[in-house]
């Protein structure tokens, strides 16, 4: 849980610099305060940072005989943080722990017959449902979900919350913030153009030995740069397969 105590919003970070810094227009302050937050959503929706809250869920009955169950509704009943994505989950019987449920696919789940009730050793899920098999063959069995709760933001100023995130990562979130302004309120395309890709450029006459080439912009750059990290690369979700969505951020404009 480090960088989540003590720290300034660097939400608000983000914005003022792009607003004061870059800019310098106080007057589409709400407006920055705003694609900063829906970048940090963003952000933490795609990558698992060991930052995210991690819940480990109170005990939730099996019912016998039933194979589906809501997480979404069952953790909002239990008045759980919402569900970001699953570390593990484990079965139970009383207090103790039998079996960790192996994560399958659900097309493996719709080509199969189910086997003999008994306790559940494997599940699938899709969206935050999950099917197990095989289906528990008693009311006395459990389960615990230990899982990533998304990120909550302050209401009513969601600019103000406290970034659950590596503190190198602000630059990003500050280049990115610049991004959707110059795209969304300035209509400046060209700007936001390059802050992906520089101009294509070249010096000199062009030759048969000379190739033109395409500067990478800076938001492409700083991308790689921390999914190159050893820690988000093997920090990643066992069960539920959340990885880094952007492995390799390129960028193909047109002429």
């Amino acid at each position: 849980m480090a960088y989540t105590q003590n720290i300034p919003p660097q939400i608000v970070d983000a914005a003022n610099w792009c607003t004061q810094n870059v800019l310098n227009r106080t007057d589409i302050q709400a407006q920055a305060n705003q694609h900063a937050v829906d970048f940090y959503t963003v952000l933490c929706a795609t990558i698992p940072f060991d930052q995210l809250q991690i819940v480990t869920g109170q005990v939730i009955p099996f019912v016998e005989g039933q194979q589906v169950y809501n997480l979404a509704t069952i953790l909002s009943g239990l008045s759980l943080p919402p569900l970001n994505g699953i570390m593990s989950i484990q079965a139970q019987l009383g207090t103790n722990i039998l079996r960790r449920l192996r994560r399958t696919s659900t097309r493996v789940y719709d080509a199969l017959s189910f086997i003999t009730n008994s306790l559940p050793s494997t599940y699938a899920r899709f969206g935050t449902t999950i099917q197990v098999n095989p289906p528990p063959d008693s009311d006395s069995y459990t389960f615990q979900v230990r899982y990533w709760s998304q990120p909550i933001l302050n209401n009513p100023n969601p600019e103000t919350t406290v970034v659950l995130y590596p503190i190198e990562w602000l630059e990003l979130h500050k280049y990115e913030t610049l991004y959707r302004l110059y795209n969304q309120e300035l209509d400046m395309p060209d700007k936001a153009a390059a802050l992906v890709t520089q101009p294509l450029f070249t010096r000199g006459q062009p030759t048969s030995k000379k190739l033109q080439m395409t500067e990478t912009g800076i938001i492409p750059r700083l991308w790689n740069d921390l999914l190159t990290t050893t820690s988000q690369k093997e920090n990643v979700d066992e069960d539920f397969s959340i990885n880094p969505v952007i492995r390799a951020y390129t960028y193909r404009g047109t002429r």
